[in-house]
């Protein structure tokens, strides 16, 4: 083996070993491998819708309250409430017959004004559900029996849609 040789393996190994060793260095700095790798693959991807709930104290039925939503640019968004009382998981946004709502620059920030329906008791669940510029389709029912029938359908369409992301938030309703 010539020297040119030797110092090409030689320089190739050492490489090899300082980029292990950074990285083993850094899962142990932040915890673990598994949270490195994630971190890493999250940096690539939007990010998350958020939904927040902006009320003057306990909701009641009955009690008014603003669902303030933001969301990435350049995607599509709908809103769902898992309504605690019926079980079921009912659209709010977009409203006539629509799909979902574009959103761009001027237009993926809002608040909806919601009463709390009567009867209501317990924690209703609301969801942002997003889709990157391109990905339109969201669930295909604007209403359904149960969160289970929604949670399915939903997990469908997220591991099948590169990009989409959703979030809850939890709302308590005293009776």
């Amino acid at each position: 083996m010539t020297l040119m040789e030797r110092l090409k393996k030689h320089w190739i190994i050492s490489t090899g070993a300082a980029l292990i060793g950074a990285t083993l260095y850094i899962a142990a700095a932040y915890g673990d491998l598994k949270t490195v790798i994630t971190d890493i693959a999250n940096l690539s991807l939007p990010p998350l819708p958020t939904l927040n709930i902006n009320s003057t104290g306990d909701l009641h039925p009955g009690d008014s309250f603003t669902l303030l939503y933001e969301a990435p640019t350049e995607g599509y968004l709908s809103v769902w409430v898992h309504d605690a009382a019926t079980g079921k998981v009912e659209k709010l946004l977009p409203v006539n017959g629509m799909g979902t709502l574009h959103l761009n620059d001027t237009n993926h920030t809002g608040a909806l004004g919601l009463r709390v329906k009567p009867g209501s008791k317990g924690t209703d669940v609301y969801e942002v559900v997003w889709t990157p510029e391109g990905k339109p389709n969201h669930l295909s029912y604007s209403q359904y029996a149960t969160q289970t029938a929604f949670n399915a359908e939903l997990d469908t369409m997220l591991r099948n849609t590169d990009g989409a992301r959703g979030e809850r938030t939890n709302v308590p309703i005293y009776p």
